[in-house]
């Protein structure tokens, strides 16, 4: 029984030591997510399709028009720039943009600032009509 009683006493200790670790914040990263609307038409819209043209111009959208929602993702001691779509960014951020239409469709890219530029991570498209026809 004393075997089971050190393996016990090893494995608690070892759990409260990695729990005190991660307490002062040994490994960990802080974030901060931000996230704005733009209604379709806005000119809001507008300057997020200019940006993703000029960003992503061998990935052009298969969409118009509809609205859009911007979140940004970045190391909480990057700069605090919102949700808006800058020509630069702070190491490890991520963007992601989605285009919703009235119908149901939806558009979404993903980028990081990686080597001095937004870099497309995932792009993807859903098509609505697509979904209910395989729900059928």
């Amino acid at each position: 029984m004393t075997g089971m009683k050190g393996v016990v006493g090893i494995a608690l200790g070892l759990l409260l030591a990695g729990a005190a670790a991660a307490h002062e914040g040994v490994g960990t990263q802080s974030v901060v997510t931000t996230r704005a609307d733009h209604a379709a038409g806005s000119s809001q819209a507008q300057g997020i399709e200019q940006w993703l043209a000029q960003v992503s111009p061998d990935r052009p959208a298969m969409l118009s028009g509809g609205a859009f929602t911007v979140s940004r993702t970045y190391p909480a001691a990057g700069s605090a720039s919102g949700a808006d779509l800058p020509a630069q960014g702070v190491a490890g951020e991520s963007r992601t943009i989605t285009r919703r239409l009235p119908a149901g469709d939806t558009e979404r890219w993903q980028y990081v600032w990686q080597n001095g530029r937004w870099t497309l991570g995932a792009y993807d498209y859903v098509s609505a009509a697509r979904n209910a026809a395989r729900r059928r």
